[in-house]
């Protein structure tokens, strides 16, 4: 890394203060002590915030490479295509929901029983599972399809025609995901941490400072699911090659 102290020290003076900072307390306690002892803890600090401008965040879809290749000691060539999208048109709701449908997206479309991953394990394209996520930059969903593979041009390939065409849509697989997240959403409560974790992100990312509830589930629906995912723009991507130099 070429990164140097200063920057390091300019980075928490500019980031890491109270104003960008949660706390989040659970159990049976009384709400107006909590906040009196948590104020009077803050006030034997004293915080200098350091003033920055910002990088500005171009409007532009484009990427700076379409492929890339990154040497690295790996037993097999991984291939990572990242699509960006932009999701200023979004509100905070719908992209909570698309949240959710993207998970669904992958699972149908690259998980164990989709079909493309049947035909590239058959062909030995691919030994192990193919990755899927996808995080939010400003406004920019960044979706991530990889996987470590035998073919890196009919990986490629078979993954953009998949994506291109978005024609396997199964309502009852839908369906079984919205029970089984709905099964996670009830599960969680025996644990504090699975619902803390969740609750920051949708502050994070989503704006919403809110759980996510079992209503929230149950009102998706498959007709969505699909109109959601079909309108997606995957036209702007990278290639990412990770390979044994």
């Amino acid at each position: 890394m070429n990164t140097t102290l200063e920057e390091v020290e300019l980075c928490y003076k500019a980031f890491y203060h109270p104003s960008n900072q949660f706390i989040v307390i659970a159990g049976n306690f009384s709400k107006e002590k909590v906040m009196k002892e948590i104020n009077h803890f803050y006030e034997h600090f004293s915080f200098s915030e350091q003033k920055l401008t910002l990088i500005p965040v171009l409007n532009d879809l484009s990427v700076r490479k379409k492929r890339e290749i990154v040497y690295y000691p790996t037993s097999l060539d991984y291939v990572g295509i990242s699509f960006k999208i932009d999701t200023s048109s979004y509100s905070n709701q719908e992209l909570l929901d698309l949240d959710f449908y993207l998970n669904c997206f992958y699972h149908h479309f690259f998980g164990i029983i989709s079909p493309l991953y049947q035909q590239l394990t058959e062909e030995k394209i691919i030994t192990s599972g193919i990755h899927c996520s996808h995080s939010m930059i400003h406004n920019y969903l960044m979706i991530q399809i990889g996987a470590y593979t035998y073919d890196e041009k009919i990986f490629q390939k078979k993954v953009l025609d998949v994506i291109q065409n978005r024609n396997d849509f199964d309502q009852k697989n839908f369906e079984l995901d919205k029970k089984a997240s709905i099964v996670r959403l009830i599960l969680r409560e025996e644990n504090i941490m699975s619902m803390i974790s969740p609750f920051i992100q949708n502050i994070i990312l989503y704006h919403y400072p809110f759980l996510d509830k079992v209503e929230d589930i149950e009102k998706l629906t498959y007709q969505d699911y699909v109109s959601h995912i079909k309108k997606i723009d995957f036209s702007h991507y990278t290639i990412t090659i990770i390979r044994n130099k």
